[in-house]
This record gives C-alpha cells, structure tokens and sequence, in this order.
C-alpha cells in the first residue's frame, strides 16, 4: 500500500532507500515514476508554471495599459501549501521568495522604472507606457528544471513595500496572483489569462470580483518562453467592447509574439557540435517519408508555421550543412528494428544506413521536420490540398492548431529516442507515434511531450518485444 499524508511531521519513519529491495525499486518503474509525480503536485490546479529541463525562462513586458505603476514577480510554489492561499502568512512567503531573486522567486518588472514594448493610446484609454524608452528588451531567469511558481502583481507599488502584509489593504497595494484561490474574495477567477495559447499573458490589475474592472486585460501584457502554465482564455472573461487584440497594435504585438522562438519540440547541439541520428523503426504506412533537422538561429524573423516560416525550415534541411541536413529518407532507407503489432504491419524495406554523424554549431538549437509522403523538395511546391506533403514539426507550435505531432519515448545522459505521428492529429491519426522513430545524441531534448501521456491507449507499443529493443537502445553504446 502507497499513500500520501500532508500536514504531519514524523520524527521515526524509516527512509524507504534504505530498506528497499533494489531489484524490486517500483520507483523506478514508469508507474512509480507517474505516482512519484503526482506525489509532488501543488494543490492548485490553474495560474502554476513548470519550467523546463533548461532551468532557463524568457520574459517580455509586452504593453502597458493600466493606471496603476506596480510590479511583477514570481515565486516557488514548492512547500506553499503549507499556507492558506491568500493569507497575510502566504502573501509574506511568497514576497520573500521573490525578494530573494533565486531559485526561490524573482522580480521581473517595476512598471514605474520600464517602459513596455509596444506603446499606442487605446479608444478607451490614455497611454500609460510612459518611458518606452526604457523597455528592457527581453529577460532570462532561473529556476530549478520542473520547479512549479506562480504570479503575482503588485498593483501601484513594489513587492518590497509589502513584504510587511498587513500593508495590503492600503489603496493599491493589494497582491494579485495568477492563482485563482489566492486573490482577494476567495476564488475570483479571471485575474490573470492566457492571451494566445503561445506564452502570452495578460493581468487585469484591478479586482475581477468587483465592479470596478473594465476587463480589458491589457494593464499587463507579457511573454514567457521555458515553462508551461494552465491559465484560462482571455475570450472567457473579456469585455468584447475593448478587446485590444483587434487593434493595430494589438495586431503588432501578437504578430511579435508569434514570431518562431521555440521552448518545445526542440535540442540544443553539445559542446562537440556533432548530431548522431539513428533510423531506429519505421511504423508508417507511408513509404517515401523525409525527415530534417534545421537550425533555429534566426529563424525569430517568421511567423511559425508560416509559409515563410516552411520554406526556410525546408531549405535549412536541404542544404545539408550547419543550417540543417536531411537525416532520413524512407523510401531507400530501412530502419534498425522491424516489427509489426495487432494494428499493423512491418512497414521496414531498403537499406539501413546505420549510425550517422551531422555536424551542426556548438550551443546552436534545432528542430525537426517531417513530410509524411514525400520529400523536402516535393513539399516545397506541392498545392495545400496535398495533406500528405503538409511538413509536420517537432514543435507544436508551428503545427496546425498546436498539435503534437512527435513524442519523447526514452531519454537520458545517453540521448533521446523520439516518435513522429505521420498523420496529422485531426485528421484520423491513431496516436500511436511510432511512424518514424529515431536517436538523437549529441543534443539535449527541450520540452518534449512524453510519449505516454499522447499516446492512444490502445496503441501502446512500448512493452513489445520491438518496443523493449527500441527503449532499450542505449544499453549497447
């Protein structure tokens, strides 16, 4: 029996390393490593962000188009159920945490010392991005990979002036948080929502839960790239009659925010510069499949998913240098493992080509393409209603409404092996994302979806007997 107690302490528990029979360590195992996780959960279900595996997040304070002048921070939500959300105790943690500009918590912007991005005066309102000139470009901070923190703006002063809480209740100085549970009144929701499904965010910096609002959720508008949050659509809860999304500048700032610059889907080359792929199952129906990897430097200037956006993915993986390579071409190629489950059948035919070297720049990112049937050339020109040339990516967000197209089945100090779903997610896949498997060393994986949490259950492969040589793989090098 495995359970979980919270709010007590125990002096005399045993540590279960020390008494575990290691050949039987259900900790280990994928199921142990599911309820380890969930284990460690926060008790708050929306407005909480989990970073990465780089430790790395990207901030941007996009628009200002709120009265007030205040701060933003974030903070750690590890331990913080040890409070009552919203409590004079909570918001003094949590301002301690920021203050400490660690692994803890950090100040990202003071809006009466930064100017926002974008500046235009708005049909309801005056311009209160006062200092554009003093928009500091885009920021990095860090944190622990997988730490979970949450939000909270300081209306009209700074997370200092109320690291003291009974201060809050003066005029303008009340903390709002992205957690629904933690903002004044209890549970108002709405506080703080998602934008673009893209990292964009935006406060609303006056209480949701009273009239006073106008819920036009421009006050403070910002990006965040390197962690992934659950917060609500900004179409739940806007006032239609300002939505600044229709406006030109508004219209400039998503357009800005779109542009490719990836926190998913995506590797980082290693010191050594040099990418090993190996071809390791072809499960795909389709038999002239190509697969490459293109380098993401410069590629910010397109919109992702664009056409531009393709073209130039496409010709980096043409070209086969450090911009990119073409790293698998089905119809002459044969994959290491061959196999065939109950809902198909062995697909392998050609030459396998064994392990292979592509030389790319050192610390440079790449992403991956695939066109399910047909090759990079064919894509470039082929009319949109060619949906099997349609170029399918690594990173959802350049795929058609974000879908995940390519999976992490195993990684480690070794490498990463990961799957590709060759057709497109609404269009009948059957998730079972073992239409091109491949290994990648040489390149650290960054926010990739584990296979197991994308996968049809009733395709699940992984516990076959091609499945266990594929997860396995590394064990030989």
């Amino acid at each position: 029996m495995v359970f979980q107690v919270k709010g007590l302490q125990s002096d005399n528990t045993p540590i279960v390393s020390n008494l575990i029979n290691t050949s039987r360590d259900w900790r280990n195992s994928t199921t142990g490593k599911n309820l380890l996780k969930h284990s460690d959960r926060t008790i708050f279900n929306e407005g909480v962000f989990e970073v990465n595996e780089t430790g790395k997040v990207s901030f941007d304070y996009l628009y200002d188009g709120g009265w007030y002048q205040g701060e933003l921070a974030v903070f750690s939500l590890e331990g913080m159920d040890a409070y009552q959300p919203g409590s004079n105790a909570f918001i003094a943690e949590a301002t301690r945490r920021a203050l400490t500009n660690s692994n803890l918590g950090h100040i990202l912007a003071n809006d009466r010392n930064e100017g926002a991005r974008f500046t235009q005066k708005m049909s309801w309102e005056n311009n209160f991005n006062i200092d554009p000139n003093k928009y500091q470009g885009v920021k990095t901070f860090t944190m622990n990979p997988g730490t979970q923190f949450a939000f909270m703006l300081v209306q009209n002063t700074t997370v200092s002036d109320i690291s003291n809480p009974t201060k809050i209740w003066q005029s303008g100085k009340m903390p709002l948080f992205s957690i629904p549970e933690a903002n004044p009144g209890g549970k108002p929701i709405g506080q703080m929502v998602n934008v673009d499904g893209n990292g964009t965010y935006a406060f609303e910096d006056v209480r949701t839960d009273i009239a006073n609002s106008d819920r036009d959720y421009n006050d403070f508008v910002f990006q965040i790239k390197g962690a992934k949050g659950a917060v609500s659509s900004i179409d739940l809860y806007s006032n239609s009659d300002r939505d600044w999304r229709k406006t030109s500048i508004g219209g400039e700032l998503l357009k800005y925010a779109n542009r490719a610059t990836f926190d998913e889907g995506v590797f980082q080359v290693g010191n050594s510069g040099q990418v090993i792929i190996d071809f390791l199952y072809d499960g795909g129906f389709y038999q002239r499949a190509e697969v490459g990897i293109f380098s993401l430097n410069g590629m910010d200037i397109y919109e992702a998913g664009s056409k531009a956006f393709i073209e130039a993915a496409i010709n980096r993986a043409k070209s086969n240098s450090t911009l990119g390579y073409t790293v698998v071409q089905d119809l002459n190629e044969k994959a290491r493992f061959s196999g065939s489950f109950n809902w198909e059948g062995n697909f392998n035919a050609g030459q396998y080509e064994g392990r292979q070297t592509f030389l790319m720049n050192p610390g440079d990112t790449f992403g991956l393409v695939l066109i399910p049937d047909g090759t990079l050339n064919e894509a470039l020109t082929a009319p949109d209603w060619a949906i099997k040339k349609d170029p399918l990516f690594s990173m959802s967000a350049a795929n058609f409404k974000d879908q995940i197209q390519f999976a992490d089945i195993v990684s480690n100090t070794d490498g990463t092996i990961i799957g590709f779903e060759d057709v497109r997610l609404d269009l009948g896949s059957n998730h079972d994302y073992n239409d091109v498997v491949l290994a990648i060393e040489g390149a650290r994986r960054v926010g990739l979806a584990d296979i197991e949490d994308v996968m049809a259950a009733n395709r699940n492969w992984l516990n076959t007997t091609v499945g266990q040589q594929i997860t396995h793989y590394f064990d030989n090098f």
